[in-house]
């Protein structure tokens, strides 16, 4: 269920292109970047936030996604809970910032995690792989293109997938870093997706 604030901004979206959010107001163009902003209110709030000056000196605004986020929320609830027992746990992403949102939430109830986005140095990620594919961390959250080609997490035998990619490739590749052929030690993977009702 989305939140009240999420549920209204996705609306306005949805009906008129414009929507009214903390810092501003959010004004849509196209119907590519509307079904972005769509997806986006579905899984989170967002903020306008200032993004520096263009060489004109004009300031320049950005969109952060923020709480209240009901998929964060779901996707940390169910992994605290331990609504999967002892498995080991992909979380996989379009947006970095979604799952900062759940980072922030898993470490705030002390669930050891790793990261793989491109906001993370190489050395970071491959440590964060490391530990996961050793059993050391039992969560590991990634975006799409982050954990493509290379990486491989099959140590998960639960993928939960926070979004799903528009690009076909980042749907497919972010599914075969838990399942890869030759390489399966499961007899099954569990892949949950969440979605936000009527969206």
């Amino acid at each position: 269920e989305m939140s009240p604030k999420q549920k209204k901004a996705y609306k306005e979206i949805e009906e008129a292109m414009i929507a009214s959010v903390d810092g501003g107001h959010l004004l849509v163009k196209t119907p590519l970047t509307k079904a972005m902003r769509l997806q986006q209110f579905a899984t989170a709030y967002a903020e306008m936030v200032e993004d520096g000056f263009t060489d004109q000196g004009i300031q320049k605004w950005a969109v952060r996604l923020s709480e209240p986020s009901s998929t964060a929320e779901a996707i940390a609830n169910d992994i605290i809970e331990g609504d999967f027992g002892e498995a080991q746990i992909a979380v996989m992403g379009v947006s970095s910032q979604l799952l900062e949102l759940i980072s922030a939430r898993l470490e705030k109830a002390k669930i050891a995690h790793g990261m793989i986005t491109g906001d993370y140095a190489l050395d970071v990620r491959q440590n964060a792989i490391d530990k996961f594919q050793s059993g050391e961390t039992k969560v590991i959250l990634y975006t799409a293109a982050a954990g493509g080609v290379g990486v491989t997490l099959t140590k998960a035998s639960v993928l939960l997938r926070a979004e799903i990619p528009y690009s076909l490739i980042h749907f497919l590749q972010g599914n075969d870093r838990v399942h890869r052929i030759g390489s399966q030690i499961h007899d099954s993977i569990l892949i949950v997706d969440y979605f936000a009702k009527d969206t």
